[in-house]
């Protein structure tokens, strides 16, 4: 079958992950290095990762289609993916009219639909109820099971359903050179969440070894 990517990307307050995204979406250039996308490797430009933040960017005064529209022409591929979405019924309303979940993944849907394949979530199941989640986590699957190439990067730190829908982990820390904190951060800890047979498992939060493994991650956590 056909799956794209979910990772989860994890770090304490300070640690830079918010300088991170903007990189990763192109919005301001890396220190060193360069940033890659796409089959064909090109340096990422500005438009190509989508990013949504906790504050959703929807214009008030137009109805969920027309904010939209304001990124995609396609009509027909906008309605199919207000049906993944869940949001079909809900097309004409203006965001005053919708809850805190439905402004959210239209900000999603709205990323999804002027970026190239890639999305970065910063921290998308704070504020939202269990319910609410759970839409979410089978909305990001199904998205990305579409297309090899969507793939969507998610700070959290709510671990349960972020892990749950999550091909890997990465947790990032401060570097320390003879016991010292210097500038700058390294990835600190990796967990393949695909190879221990836990992603794309609809019922993987009801396995023990799952559970196991979350607590793993909140105590490493503690040591970044």
């Amino acid at each position: 079958s056909v799956k794209g990517q979910v990772v989860t990307l994890l770090g304490k307050s300070g640690v830079g992950k918010s300088q991170l995204f903007k990189m990763m979406a192109g919005l301001m250039p890396p220190s060193a290095g360069s940033i890659l996308v796409g089959r064909k490797q090109t340096p990422v430009v500005a438009g190509v990762v989508g990013m949504v933040l906790q504050k959703y960017p929807l214009f008030q005064h137009r109805t969920l289609m027309g904010n939209l529209l304001l990124v995609c022409s396609d009509k027909a591929r906008i309605e199919s993916y207000l049906e993944d979405f869940d949001l079909y019924s809900h097309k004409d309303k203006y965001p005053s009219k919708l809850s805190g979940g439905q402004c959210q993944r239209t900000a999603i849907l709205q990323q999804l639909l002027c970026s190239e394949n890639y999305v970065l979530l910063d921290e998308p199941f704070s504020g939202l109820d269990p319910v609410a989640i759970n839409k979410l986590c089978k909305i990001i699957t199904k998205v990305v099971n579409e297309d090899t190439q969507n793939t969507f990067v998610i700070s959290s730190h709510i671990l349960e359903p972020t892990m749950a829908i999550s091909d890997t982990v990465w947790m990032i820390g401060n570097e320390y050179e003879n016991g010292k904190k210097i500038e700058g951060a390294v990835i600190r800890y990796t967990q393949d969440l695909a190879a221990e047979g836990f992603a794309w498992n609809p019922e993987v939060r009801k396995d023990p070894k799952f559970r196991d493994a979350v607590e793993k991650v909140r105590d490493l956590f503690e040591t970044l």
